[in-house]
C-alpha cells in the first residue's frame, strides 16, 4: 500500500474514532491530525478540510465498491445504500448532523442522484409527465433514506426499502394515471 493511501486510511480511522465520541462540529483538523499523529500539512495535502475526508470515506468504503456492479433496478442499489448505512449508522448521523457547503448530505445527493436518474429515465421513457420532473423522484428516495437514517425507526433497511418501494410506486402509477386522463379528450359537452 502505497504512504498516501495509509495517511488517508489512518486520517479516516482518526475521524470515525473522533466522531464516535464528538458532534462533527466539534471536530477540528488539529483534532483529526493529533489523533493520528499526522501533520496538519499531511492532512490538507490529502484532503480540503474535514467535509472532504468524511466524503472521501463514503467514497472508498461504498461507492468505489459498488461501481462496477450492475443493478437489476433503483431498489437494489439503495437496498445497498441503507444496508451500508445502517452498519455506520452513529458515524453518519454525526456527518448528517451538519448541512451547510461541502456537507456529506449535499455529497450524498451529489453522488446518489446519478445512479437513481439511470434507472428513473428508463422507468419514465415515453411518459413526458413524468420524464420532465425525473430530476425530483431522483431526490425523494435519497431525501428518504436520510430520514429514515435520521428517525431511526424500527425498520431494518429491507423493511425500509419494502415501505419506500410500496408508497413510491403507488404515487408514480396514481401520477401516470392522471396525465393520462388529462391528454385524453374530453367528450363535447352538448347541452
Amino acid at each position: 500500500m502505497s504512504e498516501a493511501k495509509i495517511t488517508e486510511r489512518a486520517l479516516a480511522q482518526a475521524m470515525k474514532e473522533l466522531m464516535a465520541e464528538h458532534s462533527f462540529a466539534k471536530i477540528s483538523v488539529q483534532n483529526i491530525c493529533c489523533q493520528c499523529g499526522i501533520s496538519r500539512k499531511s492532512f490538507y495535502y490529502h484532503f480540503r478540510d474535514k467535509y472532504d475526508l468524511v466524503n472521501w470515506i463514503f467514497y472508498t468504503e461504498f461507492l468505489s465498491l459498488i461501481a462496477d456492479k450492475e443493478y437489476a433496478d433503483a431498489w437494489e442499489y439503495l437496498a445497498d445504500i441503507c444496508d451500508y448505512l445502517d452498519k455506520n449508522r452513529h458515524f453518519y448521523l454525526n456527518a448528517l448532523s451538519v448541512s451547510s457547503q461541502n456537507s456529506f448530505e449535499e455529497y450524498f445527493y451529489e453522488v446518489g442522484r446519478p445512479y437513481l436518474l439511470d434507472f428513473i429515465e428508463e422507468a419514465f421513457r415515453g411518459n413526458d409527465m413524468l420524464w420532465r420532473h425525473r430530476s425530483f423522484f431522483a431526490d425523494i428516495p435519497l431525501q428518504n433514506v436520510i430520514r429514515w437514517l435520521q428517525n431511526e425507526q424500527d425498520m431494518t433497511p429491507q423493511q425500509f426499502i419494502a415501505t419506500a418501494q410500496e408508497v413510491l410506486s403507488s404515487i408514480v402509477k396514481m401520477i401516470g394515471q392522471q396525465s393520462e386522463n388529462k391528454a385524453q379528450p374530453k367528450p363535447n359537452d352538448q347541452s
